[in-house]
């Protein structure tokens, strides 16, 4: 994939980020929290449904959302600029360019796997969905503020730019943009400082997995308590 369509692509998660975390925090405030509001977890648990059951369920939720935001439109990219390229040599390019689907499936288990535990563990605290809404919209875009304020600090930036996620869930995205424009303009001093402020993906993915086994487990002592109705 050439300079300029890394880039592109690039600036479409950029800019799908805001809507993906719109999306994930209105979906996800009723996860828990409308069952609770309605008296319908009890009725819910009387079935042949075990707790963990219920709460794998409502954590299945925004993963499947997520696939048209955060996977389908950067594979349905990837499959048009390969078909661009001449007869016979598409599946080289494919090979080459390996590393972009790498990239997109981080971007999209990173987003999932934060936004699923952020949103389980806030709506499992409380039946009101305003709520919710109120405090992950406060949680996630004060973050991201943090970041641009803080990052630049010496040792806090280091940390910082984790406090981002899962709204900086393009890090491994971002990664191989600024790698792109080093091969471009050869300035390697303002890739290194472009690179100083994104995450690592494995970490930014471990950051995102430790978020959805704490939502869990919120979750499930929740279920858990609820007395089951007759």
């Amino acid at each position: 994939m050439c300079i300029r369509d890394r880039i592109t692509l690039l600036r479409f998660y950029i800019g799908v980020s805001i809507l993906t975390a719109l999306l994930s925090i209105l979906v996800g405030a009723g996860l828990i929290s409308d069952d609770l509001r309605t008296k319908s977890l009890s009725l819910y648990l009387v079935r042949p449904i075990r707790s963990w059951e219920y709460v794998l369920g409502k954590a299945l939720v925004l993963p499947r959302i997520l696939v048209w935001t955060c996977l389908f439109p950067a594979l349905l990219y990837f499959v048009l600029v390969a078909m661009w390229n001449s007869p016979g040599s598409q599946l080289e390019w494919m090979g080459d360019n390996l590393d972009i689907l790498v990239s997109v499936v981080l971007c999209y288990l990173t987003a999932s796997a934060s936004y699923t535990g952020l949103m389980l563990m806030l709506s499992a605290r409380t039946d009101r969905r305003g709520t919710v809404i109120a405090i992950s919209a406060a949680l996630l875009f004060s973050g991201s503020m943090l970041v641009a304020l803080l990052g630049r600090l010496p040792g806090i930036g280091q940390v910082m730019k984790y406090v981002g996620l899962p709204i900086n869930a393009v890090a491994d995205i971002s990664r191989n943009a600024a790698m792109a424009r080093l091969a471009e303009r050869g300035r390697q001093a303002d890739v290194d400082r472009v690179l100083s402020f994104i995450p690592e993906p494995g970490v930014a993915l471990g950051i995102g997995v430790a978020l959805l086994i704490l939502g869990f487990l919120v979750a499930l002592r929740r279920a858990s308590t609820v007395e089951v109705s007759a």
